[in-house]
């Protein structure tokens, strides 16, 4: 496509970070392209290889879901797959692919929550721990600020960063409505709310993972520049490259 992947834009390899008007649409357009996958295709498609590569961007930088060289299907009589190798890629995979066979549509909603830090941190980690990033959004969201992200602990102070009480902290405006208030006021508003959303996704267990419907129920009050917030199967459609 016209402007090549996400992944391409992260690493730096297209120039400078891209504004976060059009990496907030971004993340919005790839969540509705695998809430599309789970809950409109019949029966539903598990993608497993969600991560930026796949992640392709036209010439406005509406993105679409791509590369199904991965996907499989659910049966119609069963809610799970059973997994035959390891697939995917190295800091995308859900931790289930190592502890169960049984196999579901969450292991794209965690490979969404590793994307979607990407996404608000701007750029590609480099290191191959997650627990970095984990430790500077959880840090971000207790402060409700996104805090320095050129700056990542090599060390978490975190033991277990996948438990949801971890995010109850709130201090932050998350639903702002108000088209008076700063422009900045309202990025870091829609950033904090995000990496809230991207750390339940991460959950270590996926039945505590919210289902990608979910993720885009709350998905913060869109950015002024965005056409529009629909969550309808036309618009889940849009963002899919042809999965047939």
């Amino acid at each position: 496509m016209e402007n090549g992947s996400l992944d391409d834009f992260l690493r730096g390899y297209r120039g400078d970070i891209l504004p976060w008007c059009i990496r907030y649409t971004i993340a919005l357009d790839a969540a509705r392209g695998i809430a599309y996958l789970h809950h409109e295709c019949n029966p539903p498609i598990m993608h497993c290889d969600i991560k930026p590569q796949n992640i392709l961007l036209d010439g406005q930088f509406r993105a679409k879901v791509a590369d199904f060289g991965l996907a499989r299907r659910f049966h119609l009589d069963s809610k799970h797959i059973v997994k035959t190798t390891i697939r995917g890629t190295r800091g995308y995979i859900a931790p289930e692919w190592l502890m169960s066979r049984e196999l579901d549509v969450k292991v794209d909603v965690f490979s969404f929550g590793m994307l979607l830090l990407e996404v608000v941190r701007g750029f590609k980690r480099t290191e191959d721990s997650i627990k970095p990033l984990l430790d500077w959004a959880i840090s971000s969201v207790t402060e409700g600020a996104v805090t320095d992200h050129h700056h990542l602990h090599e060390e978490s102070r975190n033991d277990d960063l996948y438990q949801p009480e971890i995010v109850t902290t709130d201090r932050t405006v998350s639903n702002v409505h108000d088209g008076h208030v700063p422009e900045d006021l309202r990025e870091s508003a829609q950033k904090v709310r995000l990496l809230k959303v991207a750390i339940r996704c991460l959950q270590q267990n996926p039945q505590k993972r919210p289902g990608m419907r979910h993720v885009i129920e709350h998905y913060p009050v869109p950015y002024p520049s965005s056409s529009d917030s629909s969550s309808s199967t036309k618009m889940y459609t849009h963002s899919v490259v042809s999965a047939r």
